[in-house]
């Protein structure tokens, strides 16, 4: 339409388009430079993974496999099915078969599609239904006079059938030698001559066309983007950062609102299509969106606005909320956790709108108290669910294991605390007078917690493992390519030697495994000097890391019913039950996971090492409770960030790459969801 052809014109930075026979078609048309022309090609591997339907041929019984001459289109004149028509009327003896709409528009005239005695018109058919079509076809004809890429020929290429393509437009261009070629006015062709004709074989048109390739030329195009845009990029983070949005403290309860109005501006002026405020029972959310298409996959971006006091100021070398580029990083609170690494989604979703580029619908819930626990959000969540459906929640508020080893979050685990009471006699006894014969509630103490573990590590709590999630030997080899080094490790901690469960890594212990851990113990006198007494009370506090389908509700009551089981009779024990917290494990098998692994690969080189985290973030399994979604935890902060602490940093190199990488994820989750 003309006036798309004229915002495309006047509007549009970069314009993208599927082959150089049509980027010079739009130079000429529109006067566009070449140098404002990408092209960006199509890809075919979601075909070769269809698994064919051969029950279409219950439906022609007159087709044979190997026998009939095949065609796709859609319902425009261009796709000259009347060719096919044609040349079927002067070859009685050959079958033809054209799937696509059965209507007079297919042939640009006004001649109904109608089956005959050798073409067959089944209509609209599904992929699974096509791929056994152009898998069994003698010949794949296109005899389309113009076409802007010519995608059936690839994927009738990728399921091995020999296509025969009209010599026009751009289709010799981007097939080659790989296809025959016909005037697509000449009705009198010679068949059998053509279906004769030598071809080369497809790997390299395939090879050429394949997503990594696209997927190369994508990342080039971010990179000059992100290139042009840095000195811009950093002005508006910097804007940000300078808004002291300290969720703890509520004499920073305006700059919350502050923080959240201005979320909303980056939002629109990003593309969103609307961004407002919402309010909560405590800090606001800044909500926005870009809906392209209802049918189309959905991401929710999830970050949080709000940031750590700055406590203890003196240990700051620079202001806090003025930031300082120095050594290649950017100095402040809230440079990495979390600003910066939000922020980087919102530049991603930037440059996807103004390269024409975004494949997804794209939603964004910023908070303001994750750094106090997020206790208003999961309300927020239930108030507006039908708002917040989406495919997948895309996070980044971890960190990689370093500069050049991406790694995901793949599982964080859940918690359970308590303190627990031994009472022994009803007063401090003196220990000459009442030692040895009666009992040290500090001794029975010790035993008790002495008891929940045996020689191996393993926990002894009846029922405490029955729920684990076992991970796969697959991921445990991916987490193995994590670089640790023991040695180091043990020096660092200034230790002899490690201790945990067997049969597990020092890694493995502290990501995928439970644990049982005594966080603090009491009793008796503690004072200085001596003091000879045989103690009325004992106190612990006790915690145990959980592992994702573990239960904090469960392993409460189990803990409490085994603590008292064992305890002897000669005391009584008391156990509350403090808080506790779940886990979360995003399977790396799910299609968000695979796309971001893909994008960090094409980014940094190198697959991402799957990493499951010792440490929680409730709200996360909140999210899969409340909405139902999972969560991808795709972070970019390093462990020298200085998170919570002063002199807070990210460098500047990891948040370009992170709005290099992103735009990659929505590529490949749209077409890993397509298929």
């Amino acid at each position: 339409p003309a006036v798309h052809c004229l915002s495309t014109k006047w509007f549009a930075q970069r314009v993208f388009t599927v082959s150089y026979d049509q980027r010079q078609l739009i130079h000429d048309k529109l006067g566009i430079p070449l140098d404002k022309i990408g092209v960006t090609y199509n890809g075919w591997e979601h075909m070769a993974k269809v698994q064919p339907d051969e029950s279409i041929f219950e439906r022609m019984p007159a087709v044979k496999k190997g026998e009939y001459f095949y065609a796709l289109g859609s319902l425009a004149g261009h796709k000259n099915f009347k060719w096919i028509r044609e040349v079927a009327r002067r070859n009685p003896d050959k079958t033809f078969v054209v799937a696509g709409g059965k209507d007079l528009r297919a042939f640009g005239d006004d001649t109904e599609a109608k089956d005959t005695h050798n073409v067959f018109y089944p209509g609209y058919v599904s992929d699974a239904e096509n791929a056994a079509l152009m898998k069994h076809c003698r010949l794949f004809l296109h005899p389309a006079v113009f076409e802007g890429f010519g995608i059936p020929p690839l994927e009738a290429l990728a399921l091995g059938a020999p296509i025969a393509l009209a010599k026009a437009s751009c289709l010799p261009e981007l097939y080659g030698d790989t296809a025959r070629y016909f005037d697509p006015y000449d009705y009198e062709v010679d068949l059998d001559a053509l279906a004769a004709r030598p071809v080369a074989p497809p790997d390299k048109v395939l090879a050429k066309y394949s997503w990594d390739k696209t997927a190369a030329f994508w990342l080039e195009e971010i990179k000059k983007y992100v290139e042009e845009n840095k000195e811009r990029f950093l002005n508006e983070l910097f804007e940000l950062i300078r808004i002291p949005s300290i969720s703890s403290l509520s004499e920073h309860k305006p700059d919350m609102y502050r923080c959240a109005e201005q979320w909303t501006k980056i939002m629109l002026a990003a593309g969103a299509d609307r961004a407002e405020v919402y309010e909560t029972e405590g800090n606001p959310v800044a909500y926005g969106e870009k809906i392209i298409d209802p049918a189309l996959p959905t991401v929710l971006v999830y970050g949080h606005m709000d940031v750590m006091p700055v406590d203890p100021i003196e240990l700051w070398n620079t202001k806090p909320f003025e930031p300082v580029i120095k050594d290649g990083k950017i100095w402040a609170r809230g440079a990495d956790d979390d600003k910066g690494q939000a922020f980087m989604h919102a530049k991603a979703f930037e440059y996807l709108m103004k390269s024409g580029k975004l494949n997804c619908n794209v939603k964004f819930m910023i908070e303001g108290e994750e750094e106090i626990g997020s206790p208003s959000l999961p309300k927020f969540c239930r108030d507006h669910k039908d708002m917040l459906k989406a495919d997948v929640i895309l996070v980044s508020d971890t960190s990689m294991i370093g500069r050049d080893i991406p790694s995901i979050t793949t599982g964080l685990r859940g918690l359970a605390y308590w303190q627990v009471e031994v009472t022994g006699p009803n007063a401090d006894l003196h220990s000459g007078i009442f030692g040895g014969a009666v009992a040290n509630p500090i001794n029975v103490l010790c035993k008790l917690i002495a008891d929940m573990q045996d020689e191996k590590g393993h926990i002894t709590i009846p029922g405490f493992y029955d729920d684990v999630l076992e991970v796969t030997a697959e991921e445990r080899a991916k987490m193995a390519k994590a670089p640790f080094n023991l040695e180091n490790y043990k020096k660092s901690l200034d230790i002899k030697e490690v201790k945990g469960e067997e049969g597990f890594t020092t890694n493995e212990r502290t990501g995928i495994r439970p644990t049982f851990d005594v966080c603090g113990i009491w009793g008796g006198y503690t004072g200085e000097g001596a003091k000879t007494v045989l103690p009325s009370k004992a106190y612990a506090k006790i915690s145990c890391r959980l592992v994702p389908n573990q239960k904090h509700e469960k392993i409460a009551k189990l803990f409490k019913e085994y603590f008292e089981s064992i305890a002897p009779d000669y005391v009584k024990v008391k156990v509350d039950y403090l808080h506790g917290g779940p886990s979360y494990v995003c399977p790396i098998d799910l299609p968000a996971y695979k796309a971001a692994e893909k994008a960090y690969e094409e980014v940094y080189g190198k697959q991402p090492v799957p990493v499951r985290s010792g440490g929680s973030i409730p709200i996360i399994a909140t999210f899969e409770e409340v909405l139902g979604i999972k969560s991808v935890l795709m972070g970019f902060g390093l462990g020298s960030d200085a998170i919570h602490s002063p002199n807070e940093n990210y460098p500047l190199e990891q948040f370009f790459n992170g709005i290099t990488t992103i735009p990659l994820f929505y590529k490949y989750f749209g077409e890993i969801m397509k298929k």
